[in-house]
Parts: C-alpha cells; sequence; structure tokens
C-alpha cells in the first residue's frame, strides 16, 4: 500500500496522469494506484513459485537500494551546495562506511540470484524505462492528463478507533 500511497502523491502533483490521483469517496483509498501496484504481483504468480517471486521483489528491492545510496554519495559530492531537506552530519568517507553493510547486503542478493530472476528483474527495469519514455511523449501530447489536483484533500482522521 505504501507504493500506492507514493503513486496517488505523485498524481495529485502531476508527475504521472491525474487518474491516479483519484481516491474512493468512503475510504480516501487510492483506488487506481491500488490497482496498478497489484499488477505486479499478478504478474509474478504465473511466473514462478513463491521463491521466485520473493528473488524477484528482493532483488529489485536491493538494485533500488543500491541506486539511492549512490545518488545520494555522487550528489553530496558533485553538488555539494545544493539545499537538502536534511543532512546527514558527517563526511563522504564516514558517509560511504556507514552505507557500507547495506551495499554489502544488496551485492550479496544480487551475486546469489539466479540467472531467471536476473532477468525477469531486468525486464521490469526495461519495462519501466520505456515508461518513463513514453510518459515523457504522453506529457507533450496530453498535458491535461498531468495537470494535478488543484486541492489536495487529505485523509481525515476516523471518528472511532478500531482497536
Amino acid at each position: 500500500s505504501t507504493n500506492a500511497f507514493m503513486l496517488c502523491g505523485m498524481g495529485e502533483q502531476g508527475m504521472v496522469p491525474t487518474i491516479f490521483a483519484y481516491r474512493l469517496v468512503d475510504t480516501r483509498a487510492p483506488a487506481v494506484s491500488i490497482s496498478l501496484t497489484l499488477v505486479v504481483p499478478i504478474i509474478l504468480m504465473f511466473v514462478g513459485d513463491f521463491e521466485m517471486v520473493l528473488g524477484v521483489d528482493m532483488l529489485i528491492y536491493s538494485i533500488c537500494l543500491l541506486m539511492a545510496i549512490s545518488s545520494l554519495i555522487v550528489l553530496r559530492v558533485t553538488d555539494p551546495d545544493l539545499p537538502r531537506p536534511y543532512v546527514i552530519p558527517v563526511n563522504t568517507f564516514w558517509l560511504c562506511l556507514v552505507f557500507a553493510p547495506s551495499v554489502l547486503l544488496c551485492l550479496y542478493v544480487i551475486a546469489t540470484s539466479t540467472a531467471t530472476q536476473l532477468l525477469i528483474a531486468a525486464s521490469f527495469f526495461a519495462g519501466g524505462a520505456l515508461l518513463l519514455y513514453g510518459m515523457s511523449d504522453a506529457r507533450k501530447a496530453h498535458p491535461e492528463w498531468f495537470e494535478g489536483v488543484k486541492e489536495v484533500e487529505f485523509v481525515q482522521p476516523a471518528d472511532t478507533l478500531f482497536f
């Protein structure tokens, strides 16, 4: 559900088509975003057994985590004066040491993945790249799809607690 709410927020900000910002009236749940985030696990169910699905999921997560860590370090070195909403109060050497265990575990996951898992993960990344280029073209052809939500309505707290 975290991915669905991120996709909904991107729709509200106009980063993806605004259709993803649609929420149900009663629960305020992002219906379209939840539906889309269900597609990947359903596709993977037909590819292989649960271990395959779990392996591909961990592989994709590890690669994304490596990209996030490397972008953090590269941006710190190449653009140190960039305004950031938060600061990690160590120099670059210590920052690399802090992230070294995570990087090593991610590399271990990648190294122990099977060829089938690598192929499936690569196909998801290739599909994502194609989707990114397609959305760029769609933004140029149909900018009204990416208008976003003018007034984002936040989820109101429930009247009762469900404990």
